[in-house]
């Protein structure tokens, strides 16, 4: 079983600037959505060496090691195993034998709470509180048990918010604790009461760094559900004054600010402050390795989006090219796909077109809107080549391709009393009323 130095590849000596910066790297190089339980070890070992006092028996067992270690030991691999049910067993033997040991009460409580037996979890980590009233990570890890409580009986989340306090008065200079404590407020939808508790935070140890990275997406986080995106631009500027001069916190916060970039996109469609957010990211952190190929569609899906909104009231004649571009434009930018029967008209409408005129506002389109019909290109124009090749015979003097024109008094009156306008109008405005849907719902 690796040590907490050996989990983040730091020496013993290491310092805790060694330790944030080992952590960060790491936890790039597996992201917590493939590598849950190796995170989990990261964090543990970084909140761990982080702390003074706790470093410190960590280090005495290490060098001093005995059989309660080896009880210790068995009950992580029982984790490490997801055999919860098995490391409780043993670590409830282990603190009966050795009740001093608050590393293995700590993990029991863990696992009970990983059960979702908050009665028992409850019990530990307040016999923690107890054992060490001066410690602000029992507090906050009784605290955080509420909270996780709180989703399915909501009166814990008033004893939850009890216990931040408590956590931060005793070590008002870890944003973890303002941390836990905004989340408890936005698990109540106090969005407010999340944002001030976040700016406490930042200003919690009096230094912009490293640390301060989660504290500012969580901010972000609490803007995207209370709808709050002009905020943004700020957040994203604190960002980049918290990695100046430091490459590897620059690295960190591009793969943090990308995650918040994946799940803002996702909620609201909205690629324009998405492509916005990677630009301000692209500003102190040139190389976004894997990511770059994420980044860089959001930034074309950003400039689709926005020719997009401007395509819809644009003079481009007929109107159909509008709407054959926004129809199959909106899905790939979030917005709902048309239905068979909208997609018939659609088609009914080209038809009545002439084929000249299509392709000309189609070439007039991908000239002003080039990412945006780039997008749709091999969907659109299948589509537009539909249009009728014959009515430019009798429309447009001098056509080489006479020998298809229709006999005289047959397609050309045809189009001329019936030019196909209710049908294409009709889908056109279906186009505009999803484009404006879309709208309303970011």
């Amino acid at each position: 079983m690796k040590s907490h130095y050996e989990q983040l590849e730091v020496s013993m000596d290491a310092t805790e600037n060694d330790i944030r910066h080992a952590w960060a790297k790491l936890v790039r190089k597996f992201p917590p959505d493939q590598h849950p339980e190796t995170n989990r070890l990261l964090n543990e070992a970084k909140t761990c060496l982080l702390d003074a006092k706790a470093r410190a028996e960590y280090n005495d067992h290490l060098l001093h090691g005995d059989e309660l270690d080896e009880l210790f030991n068995d009950a992580r691999a029982c984790i490490d195993d997801d055999d919860y049910d098995g490391a409780i067993e043993i670590l409830a033997e282990l603190v009966a034998i050795g009740p001093t040991r608050t590393d293995a009460r700590w993990m029991l409580a863990q696992c009970y709470e990983h059960e979702d037996d908050f009665v028992n979890a409850e019990r530990q980590y307040i016999r923690l509180t107890e054992m060490e009233p001066s410690r602000g990570m029992f507090a906050y890890g009784l605290a955080d048990m509420y909270n996780t409580w709180g989703e399915t009986q909501s009166s814990k989340y008033a004893l939850a918010d009890k216990w931040f306090q408590k956590a931060i008065a005793l070590e008002p200079y870890n944003s973890q604790y303002y941390r836990g404590r905004a989340l408890n407020y936005r698990s109540q939808k106090q969005y407010d009461k999340a944002e001030a508790c976040l700016k406490e935070a930042i200003a919690a140890d009096g230094k912009k760094d490293i640390d301060d990275i989660d504290t500012l997406i969580q901010l972000l986080l609490v803007y995207l559900v209370a709808k709050k995106h002009n905020k943004f631009d700020d957040v994203a500027a604190q960002v980049q004054e918290c990695v100046a001069g430091d490459s590897e916190a620059a690295q960190y916060a591009a793969f943090k600010m990308l995650e918040f970039v994946r799940q803002f996109s996702n909620a609201s469609n909205d690629w324009e402050t998405a492509s916005k957010i990677v630009k301000s990211i692209r500003s102190y952190c040139s190389d976004l390795g894997g990511q770059e190929s994420y980044a860089a569609s959001v930034e074309y899906k950003g400039k689709a989006d926005k020719q997009l909104k401007t395509l819809i009231n644009s003079n481009i004649q007929p109107k159909v090219v509008i709407g054959a571009i926004t129809t199959f434009a909106l899905p790939q930018l979030g917005g709902d796909v048309a239905d068979a029967s909208s997609l018939r008209q659609l088609r009914e409408a080209v038809v009545t077109w002439p084929h000249v005129d299509v392709m000309h506002a189609w070439t007039v389109a991908k000239k002003r809107y080039p990412q945006l019909c780039g997008m749709v290109q091999s969907e659109v124009l299948p589509l537009l080549d539909t249009a009728n090749k014959r009515l430019a015979a009798q429309y447009y003097e001098g056509f080489s391709d006479a020998s298809k024109a229709p006999a005289a008094g047959g397609q050309v009156q045809d189009h001329q009393e019936s030019s196909g306008w209710p049908s294409w109008l009709t889908y056109v405005i279906i186009g505009v009323v999803l484009f404006f849907i879309r709208l309303a719902c970011n």
